[in-house]
């Protein structure tokens, strides 16, 4: 809701993204107004005299019972569909030979690269590789596979990474930053001796000085300076709500850190002053429908929208399906 700061008639301009979301008196009036020739990405705006608040309803999509998780449709119980994930996550068929993960093997033997189990690199591509293994159990799981060896291992190496991803003696360990209120990777300066010894992060995580996210605005995609949280950490997220829902004594033990992640990009309370409201969005992006995803370095041409229509989605998806659990 925007509340004018007068009681006077105000003109109001109102943009296409905002017609579904109106009231229907304000939607009719819209409909009669006559088009400005102020033209911009989100297109021809039309004005409108209002004398009380103009309310915009967004609606969360419906979290379907019927799903084992997450609040997705359930996967396809039979038909080619399913045969091909079938094939896909146990071998056996030649159909998806190009689409598993090396174009060899299949999905039910990814393995992560050892730097991510032991918390060493970068939050974001670790993250991502760490999701798509959580989101392969989740795929067996409904499949009717949940008790196969495989399921078991990725459960274990997924408990493994997040410890030593949110463990706060980690190698890449997130820091709370107090001046802007919110949780920062270390980063890492990697180093595995040309392949020749354990991958570790050279840098002294214990000391934020030598924190290269800290000092470097390009480093970890800017992670340091506040930019693509949302993307970077709704993967952690993700992974963390799959091992919730099948190891609910995990999620207890390892909640607050988990919490702490969400509250950095998704916190909704101004009555916690650990973080900011909904760090990648304010009071225009709200009116406007999109988010951004720059952090507090300067832009000169503006904030970056790089991005926010998906990985922002896929965000605030993750974090929704893991309060869920």
């Amino acid at each position: 809701m925007f509340r004018a700061l007068t009681e006077d008639a105000v003109l109001q301009l109102l943009w296409p993204v905002h017609v579904p979301l109106l009231d229907e008196e304000v939607r009719d009036a819209l409909d009669s107004a006559t088009q400005t020739p102020f033209r911009d990405l989100r297109g021809l705006p039309k004005p409108i005299v209002v004398t009380k608040p103009v309310v915009l309803h967004f609606e969360l999509y419906p979290l379907n019972p019927a799903a084992e998780f997450g609040g997705r449709l359930p996967l396809p119980t039979s038909g080619i569909l399913r045969e091909a994930l079938e094939e896909a996550l146990m071998g056996g068929g030649e159909r998806m030979a190009g689409s598993k993960f090396d174009g060899e093997k299949p999905d039910s033997e990814f393995e992560l690269p050892e730097n991510v189990k032991l918390g060493v690199g970068d939050t974001y591509f670790s993250g991502k590789l760490a999701a798509r293994m959580a989101r392969l159990v989740t795929i067996a799981a409904e499949m009717g596979k949940s008790d196969e060896d495989f399921v078991k291992r990725m459960l274990d190496d997924l408990q493994t990474t997040c410890e030593a991803w949110l463990t706060k003696s980690g190698s890449t360990p997130f820091i709370y930053d107090r001046s802007w209120g919110g949780l920062v990777s270390c980063g890492c300066t990697y180093d595995d001796c040309w392949n020749s010894c354990a991958p570790h992060c050279s840098n002294d995580a214990s000391k934020p000085s030598t924190c290269p996210a800290l000092r470097n605005v390009g480093y970890n995609f800017g992670n340091g300076y506040y930019n693509d949280h949302h993307f970077h950490y709704g993967y952690w997220i993700y992974t963390t709500a799959v091992l919730a829902k099948f190891r609910p004594e995990w999620e207890k033990k390892w909640r607050e850190p988990v919490l702490a992640l969400i509250r950095d990009y998704a916190n909704p309370s101004s009555a916690d002053k650990k973080f900011p409201v909904v760090r990648h969005k304010d009071l225009e992006d709200w009116f406007l429908c999109f988010s951004w995803a720059g952090g507090i370095k300067f832009e000169p041409l503006g904030r970056p929208a790089l991005q926010t229509c998906t990985s922002h989605a896929c965000a605030c998806a993750c974090m929704r399906v893991c309060v869920r659990q």
